[in-house]
């Protein structure tokens, strides 16, 4: 597609829809605006995601591990009681 037929669609797209909307859309035409201007900084942030990603999976591994050893035998230390009504007489 053409720029000017891109053009004619946002601006087309964008007729008689609510403010919220178009501040959504303002916002989104910001950001691509900076991530053009400044690709390196949207580099950088992309592989400090990646990393944040990574970290949270080993801390969940960590702590999925740690809560299976704590519950470890729980069923045996912990037998699971059943009342009945003769147990309240």
């Amino acid at each position: 597609m053409e720029t000017s037929q891109l053009r004619h669609i946002i601006s087309s797209g964008i007729e008689g829809l609510p403010v919220e909307s178009l501040k959504e859309i303002a916002d989104f035409v910001v950001f691509v605006r900076l991530r053009s201007s400044n690709p390196l900084v949207f580099e950088k942030q992309d592989n400090l995601a990646i990393e944040l990603n990574r970290e949270l999976s080993l801390l969940n591994t960590s702590e999925l591990m740690h809560l299976e050893e704590e519950f470890s035998g729980y069923e045996s230390i912990h037998p699971h009681e059943t009342f009945t009504s003769d147990s309240y007489q």
